[in-house]
């Protein structure tokens, strides 16, 4: 899986993207060409071949490090990044 994390800023939300394959991290590559360089941003990819449980557990290490509020972006409601991500804060 892939993961990454920009400097963080105190006191603004931190989005944080996920999906399956490279589209969490194409979308912020993408936003990031438009507006240039955003803090407060992050993305976990599950890739071809990664375990759902490693995910979740890396879901939980990503949102615990964050002290702020979270926005959270799935790229498909009911796929493993989703039902993970619910998971997680259920």
């Amino acid at each position: 899986m892939k993961r990454y994390c920009s400097d963080l800023k105190e006191g603004l939300p931190v989005i944080v993207l996920m999906s399956h394959g490279p589209f969490a991290e194409a979308l912020l590559e993408s936003a990031k060409l438009i507006a240039g360089e955003i803090e407060n941003t992050a993305y976990l990819c599950l890739e071809e071949g990664d375990n759902p449980l490693d995910f979740r557990k890396e879901i939980e290490r990503l949102l615990n490090s964050f002290t702020q509020r979270k926005i959270v972006m799935v790229d498909l409601l009911g796929g493993t990044p989703c039902n993970s991500f619910v998971s997680v804060v259920n």
